[in-house]
C-alpha cells in the first residue's frame, strides 16, 4: 500500500456499507436530522429563495410539503431529482449486456491474506464466468464478497455459486457458506456524468451526478467525498460565513461552448 501518512493521520481501513450506513444515520440523528424511510419525493419547485418539495409516505400515502433553502439530489442512478431539475447526462454503455453478481460468503482464507486485515484480489481464470472475478475482504473476519459477471440469461444456483467461489479462490474443496447473492440493478455497465452538478438551488451528489461500473466500490467512495465537500460548503453558506457563490465550485469549471462528442472531457486544463 502507498504511504498516505503525509495526506491524512487516519490509516487505511475498510468499512462495509451496512455498518457505515448505520454509523452515519446514528450520527445524523444526534445532529437533529430528520430521517424518513419509506418516503418518496413526488415533485419540487424552486424560486430565488427556497425549494418547495412534496413528499409522500409510501406506506400510508400521506403527503407533506417541506420548504428548504437547498435540495441535494443523492437518490442514485435511478433517482428522479436530476431529471426533474432538467439536467442532461452524457456517457457510455458496455458493448454488450452482462449482469454482475455480488456474492457474500464465509470461508477460511486466512492463508491468502498472509496476516493482512484487508485484501482485494482481481482474478483472471478461463474457468470463471466472463473469465474473471473480484474477491474482497469485509470488516467482518472470515466474510468476503465475490463479484463476477454473468450472461443476462444465466441464473446460477447455490451449488454453482459455491463452485465459482472455489474456482476463484483456487481451493477445489473449500468449505463455503453462501450468505447473500445480489445482482447489479442494471444489465449494462454504464459510465455516465451529469452535464452539470447544480441547477439553481438543486445540487447533485453520488450516482445521481456520476455513475460508474460497480467494481471496487468506487461509486460509494466518490459519493462519500461528494457529501464531505458539499456539506462544508453548504454549512458555510447557510451560516452566512460564505456567499452562495461558494456552491458554484461544486459544479467544477464551466464546460466549453462546443458540443460534447463523447471522445474527451468537455473542458481542458493546463
Amino acid at each position: 500500500m502507498p504511504d498516505f501518512s503525509g495526506l491524512s493521520p487516519a490509516p487505511f481501513a475498510a468499512a462495509s456499507q451496512e455498518r457505515a450506513e448505520q454509523i452515519l444515520a446514528d450520527r445524523a440523528a444526534e445532529l437533529a436530522a430528520d430521517i424518513m424511510f419509506s418516503t418518496e419525493l413526488v415533485s419540487f419547485r424552486q424560486d430565488d429563495e427556497a425549494v418547495i418539495a412534496e413528499l409522500r409516505d409510501t406506506a400510508t400515502g400521506d403527503r407533506q410539503t417541506i420548504t428548504a433553502r437547498y435540495l441535494v439530489g443523492a437518490d442514485g442512478h435511478k433517482g428522479t431529482i436530476r431529471d426533474m431539475a432538467a439536467i442532461p447526462v452524457h456517457g457510455r454503455r458496455s458493448s454488450r449486456p452482462e449482469r454482475t453478481m455480488f456474492l457474500q460468503f464465509e470461508a477460511d482464507l486466512e492463508v491468502a491474506l498472509r496476516g493482512e486485515a484487508f485484501g482485494l484480489f482481481y482474478l483472471q481464470n478461463p474457468a470463471l464466468p466472463a473469465r474473471a472475478a473480484t474477491v474482497v475482504t469485509t470488516d467482518h473476519p472470515g466474510r468476503y464478497v465475490l463479484a463476477a459477471r454473468f450472461e443476462p440469461e444465466d441464473a446460477p444456483d447455490a451449488e454453482r455459486l459455491m463452485d465459482v467461489v472455489r474456482t476463484a479462490c483456487g481451493v477445489p474443496d473449500l468449505s463455503v457458506k453462501i450468505l447473500e447473492a445480489a445482482w447489479s440493478s442494471s444489465g449494462e455497465h454504464v459510465t455516465r456524468v451529469a452535464d452539470a452538478f447544480q441547477a439553481g438551488r438543486v445540487l447533485l451528489a453520488g450516482d445521481s451526478a456520476h455513475l460508474m461500473p460497480p467494481t471496487g466500490g468506487q461509486g460509494g467512495n466518490a459519493a462519500v467525498m461528494d457529501g464531505y465537500h458539499l456539506a462544508w460548503k453548504l454549512a458555510a453558506v447557510l451560516s452566512g460565513t460564505a456567499g452562495a457563490g461558494l456552491l458554484a465550485s461544486h459544479d467544477g469549471p464551466a464546460p466549453s461552448s462546443r458540443p460534447y462528442d463523447g471522445s474527451a472531457w468537455p473542458w481542458t486544463s493546463t
